[in-house]
């Protein structure tokens, strides 16, 4: 899972990364090209940024990168 090969790990307990994941599957609906696209912004948001976590902030904002640019 992405959050594994960020050096984050995903916790079914904490309810930001159940969102997250709910976030995304909900934007993509298993379409893995788009799931590469949008995992490939994550990335860069979240060290362009220096988070230390991702959450339903961070999918959006990805999000949003892709559908403007």
């Amino acid at each position: 899972m992405i959050w594994a090969s960020l050096g984050y790990t995903y916790n079914p307990d904490h309810f930001s990364d159940v969102e997250a994941l709910n976030t995304i599957v909900r934007f993509t609906a298993g379409n893995f090209r788009l799931i590469d696209r949008l995992f490939s912004q994550i990335i860069c948001i979240i060290k362009f940024n220096n988070l230390r976590a991702i959450n339903k902030d961070v999918v959006e904002a990805a999000r949003k990168c892709l559908l403007n640019g």
